[in-house]
């Protein structure tokens, strides 16, 4: 995923956590079984399917990801923009 798509999609999931956070509660919990649901798919996948359930599984996987983890990445990603690191060295 490019990272300005990922940053937007970041912002808009803290956008909708921070306005309505019980039925972001249940999004996460949905996202979470339905990459659950899609990995299991896996196994019952024809041969000539496979790649496409893994793909979708994996596409799943991130985006569960990405909504799970949204506000760390946010706060990564504003500490960013005032320069903040994270115990790397950046002057090389």
């Amino acid at each position: 995923m490019k990272e300005q798509a990922k940053e937007d999609l970041v912002s808009a999931a803290m956008l909708l956590r921070g306005e309505a956070s019980d039925a972001w509660t249940q999004f996460l919990e949905a996202m979470r079984a339905y990459e659950l649901e899609q990995t299991a798919r896996i196994v019952d996948c024809a041969p000539d399917v496979l790649f496409k359930g893994q793909g979708m599984a994996l596409a799943v996987r991130e985006l569960t990801s990405i909504f799970t983890n949204a506000p760390e990445l946010h706060r990564k990603m504003q500490d960013a923009k005032i320069g903040k690191t994270y115990g790397r060295r950046t002057d090389f």
